[in-house]
């Protein structure tokens, strides 16, 4: 039927989505070691780039596209 949802209960109340958990995960790596998360994020950054330019994309466009959502298609 048009208008309703085929899951009518939706998301379980608490449920965290994965920009929550990556940031939680970031936050966890910088304090064990003892390093700012800005630098977490570099690192990740720079192995993404650099299994990106091995011909691995997959490492990137995933964390890419679950963190800040799939880039929208211009038709191009």
């Amino acid at each position: 039927v048009k208008g309703v949802s085929g899951n009518p209960a939706g998301y379980t109340k608490g449920q965290k989505n994965f920009s929550t958990l990556m940031d939680e995960a970031v936050k966890e790596i910088a304090k064990l070691n003892n390093v700012n998360e800005a630098e977490v994020w570099q690192v990740l950054i720079k192995r993404g780039y650099s299994e990106a330019k091995n011909g691995n994309y997959m490492f990137y466009k995933d964390i890419l596209d679950r963190y800040f959502g799939k880039a929208k298609d211009l038709g191009y």
